[in-house]
């Protein structure tokens, strides 16, 4: 599948504007600020990256973390954190690496690991419905 026609698809339908080429991250710059992690950022996700990782939306309500700040946290790479630190979402690490995973909700608990639970989504429908809560706070 291919994510970049779907995110644009789902974008226009928010009637946010535009998508822009200076709202994507390239590539490259994505294989750089993600090196020691890229493996486990799935296709969907370094696609959205890569069409709107810059995009103010990311970070209007809830925080999208930018390329450089995803990290690795018991097995789940943490992506995004709510408005108020109270949960952060993220996606398995496992491998073979899915490249569009399901994505979980991590509780802090102590010693900055997490219980998680699922979302019941998939990084695709996930981030349309991240964008859509962006846009109803």
């Amino acid at each position: 599948m291919r994510y970049c026609s779907f995110y644009k698809k789902q974008f226009s339908k928010l009637k946010i504007g535009p998508i822009l080429p200076i709202h994507g991250i390239s590539s490259q710059v994505l294989s750089v600020k993600t090196k020691s992690i890229y493996d486990y950022v799935p296709l969907a996700m370094r696609q959205y990256y890569e069409l709107l990782g810059n995009h103010d939306v990311n970070t209007n309500f809830n925080r999208l973390y930018e390329p450089d700040k995803l990290m690795i946290s018991n097995g789940f790479l943490v992506f995004a954190e709510e408005n108020q630190n109270v949960v952060v979402w993220g996606i398995k690490t496992d491998k073979p690496l899915n490249e569009d995973p399901e994505v979980f909700q991590g509780q802090p608990l102590a010693d900055e690991k997490y219980e998680w639970h699922s979302e019941e989504k998939t990084f695709s429908r996930f981030i349309i419905d991240y964008l859509q809560h962006q846009f109803l706070e």
